[in-house]
C-alpha cells in the first residue's frame, strides 16, 4: 500500500525547527564544557547505531514473515489436499485451489457461498449433522458425502475440527479428499465378495448333493449288505428246520432281533378264516387269549384288514403302498379318527400300552398267507425303513411256509394212502 504525503514538512524546514529546539534546551540547561559535549555526541551515535540495527532487525524479521507467509500461501493453495474454512452455517470463508479445482469452480466464485449447494439431496443432512457436531467443540469428527461438480459426482471424505481465527471467531476447518478411486475399489472388492459367497453356496450345494448321493448310496449298499445277510439268514432257516412251527419261531426270534421291538408275533390264516400266532415273543398271555383267535369273518381289525388287502378309509394314511399298517403313535393316530371309524379298531394293542405298532403281509405270489405283527411301547419304533425291510423279506417268508405246508399237506396225504392201502391188503 503507498504512503501519503500531505501535510508532511520540508526538511530543510524540520531541521530549522530541531535547531531551535535545541537552542532553547541548550539555554535551560547552561553552556556546556566540551568534555559534555564530546560525550554527549557519542551517547549520540550509539544510539544512532542502536537504531540503524533496530532498523535492520525489523526490515530482516519483515521480509521473513512476508516469506512465511507466502511459503503458507502456497502450502494451502497448492496442498494436494483441498481445504475449506465454514462458519456455523456452512458458509465459505475460505477455500484453497486445490479445493476449487475439485468442485471445477473459480475460488473467487466460491467465497461466502453456502458449502450445501454443492451436495446432493440425499447426502445434505449428513454434511449438516457433520457441521453441528464440530461446533460441539467435539474432536476431529469425519464423513463421507457426495460433492457435484461440473464432470459429475465424486465420493469425498471430510475431516474437520473447530479453531478460532485471529478475529477470535469459532470456525470450522476442513479437509476434503476424493475417495472415488477407494469407493470404486470397495464396490469391486464387495461384489467380488458376493460373486464368492454366490460361488462358495453353488459350491457347497453341489458338495451337498454328492455327499447326499454318496451317503444314499452307502446306505443302499449297506441295505443291500443287510438284505443279503437276512436273506441268506431266512435261507438257512429253511434248509435247517424241519417243520413250519421250528422255521416261524426262527424267523420270529430274527424279526425280534432286527426290529429291537419287544414284541413280534407271526399269524397265518388258516382254512376255518380265523389268524392265529403260530409264532410269537414278548406278548403277554392275556394278550395272546385275547387275540389268538380272531377271525377274518366275525372281527374289525387293522391285522385282518391287511391279511385280506382290504384296507378301509380311516386306514389309509397308515397304509404303505405294499400293504402294510404301521403307525409310530397309536393312541395319537386312534384318537384323532370320528368315533364311528374308532369302532373299526378293536383297540387291544392301545389299550395294552403299544405305541408303535406295524402289521406286514406275509405273501406268496398273489396270494396273503398271513401277517408279521411286530410292537412296543415306545413311539417311533417302527420306521418306514424298518417295516420296508420287513416287506422285502415277506415273500421269502411267504414261499418257505407255502413249501413247508405244501409238504405237510404232502405228509398227511402220503399217510392217508398208506392207511388206504394197508385197509385194502388187511
Amino acid at each position: 500500500m503507498k504512503s501519503k504525503k500531505t501535510g508532511q514538512k520540508n526538511p530543510s524546514e524540520l531541521r530549522k525547527r530541531a535547531e531551535e529546539k535545541l537552542k532553547s534546551q541548550t539555554a535551560q540547561h547552561g553552556v556546556m564544557s566540551d568534555s559534555d559535549t564530546q560525550q554527549l555526541i557519542h551517547e549520540l551515535q550509539v544510539h544512532q547505531i542502536e537504531l540503524e540495527m533496530q532498523n535492520d532487525e525489523l526490515r530482516k524479521a519483515q521480509a521473513e514473515l512476508e516469506e512465511s507467509r507466502r511459503r503458507y500461501s502456497d502450502l494451502y493453495d497448492f496442498a494436494p489436499v483441498g481445504y475449506f474454512t465454514f462458519d456455523k452455517n456452512g458458509l465459505i470463508l475460505e477455500v484453497n485451489l486445490t479445493a476449487a479445482s475439485e468442485l471445477g469452480v473459480k475460488r473467487s466464485l466460491l467465497i461466502d457461498k453456502p458449502f450445501r449447494t454443492y451436495i446432493p439431496i440425499e447426502d445434505k443432512n449428513i454434511f449438516d449433522l457433520h457441521l453441528q457436531q464440530v461446533f460441539k467443540g467435539e474432536d476431529r469428527r469425519t464423513c463421507e458425502i457426495r460433492l457435484r461438480r461440473k464432470a459429475g459426482e465424486f465420493y469425498a471424505q471430510l475431516e474437520s475440527i473447530m479453531i478460532n481465527d485471529s478475529y477470535h471467531n469459532n470456525v470450522c476447518r476442513t479437509s476434503v479428499i476424493d475417495i472415488s478411486e477407494r469407493k470404486k475399489a470397495e464396490e469391486a472388492l464387495r461384489k467380488a465378495h458376493d460373486e464368492l459367497e454366490i460361488k462358495v453356496k453353488e459350491r457347497t450345494a453341489d458338495l451337498t448333493i454328492v455327499n447326499e448321493a454318496l451317503l444314499n448310496e452307502i446306505a443302499l449298499r449297506k441295505g443291500s449288505e443287510n438284505q443279503v445277510r437276512s436273506t441268506n439268514a431266512l435261507l438257512k432257516l429253511f434248509t435247517r428246520k424241519s417243520s413250519r412251527k421250528e422255521y416261524l419261531d426262527s424267523v420270529v426270534e430274527l424279526i425280534h432281533s432286527w426290529s429291537g421291538c419287544c414284541c413280534v408275533g407271526i399269524r397265518i390264516l388258516d382254512i376255518y378264516g380265523k389268524i392265529p400266532y403260530e409264532s410269537y415273543v414278548g406278548f403277554s398271555k392275556e394278550f395272546w387269549e385275547s387275540e389268538n383267535w380272531l377271525s377274518v369273518r366275525d372281527h374289525q381289525c387293522a391285522c385282518i384288514r391287511v391279511i385280506l388287502g382290504k384296507p378301509e378309509l380311516q386306514d389309509i394314511s397308515a397304509m404303505t403302498p405294499f400293504g402294510s399298517f404301521r403307525s409310530d403313535n397309536t393312541m395319537k393316530f386312534v384318537g384323532e379318527l370320528p368315533e364311528e371309524e374308532q369302532a373299526r379298531f378293536r383297540g387291544v394293542c392301545v389299550l395294552n400300552g403299544f405305541t408303535s405298532v406295524a402289521v406286514i403281509p406275509i405273501r406268496y405270489q398273489e396270494q396273503i398267507l398271513g401277517a408279521i405283527h411286530i410292537a412296543d411301547k415306545k413311539e417311533g419304533m417302527v420306521t418306514l425303513t424298518l417295516v420296508e425291510f420287513l416287506e422285502s423279506m415277506s415273500p421269502l417268508i411267504g414261499e418257505a411256509i407255502q413249501k413247508f405246508s405244501t409238504e405237510e399237506e404232502l405228509k398227511k396225504y402220503y399217510h392217508h394212502l398208506e392207511g388206504l392201502v394197508e385197509d385194502r391188503t388187511a
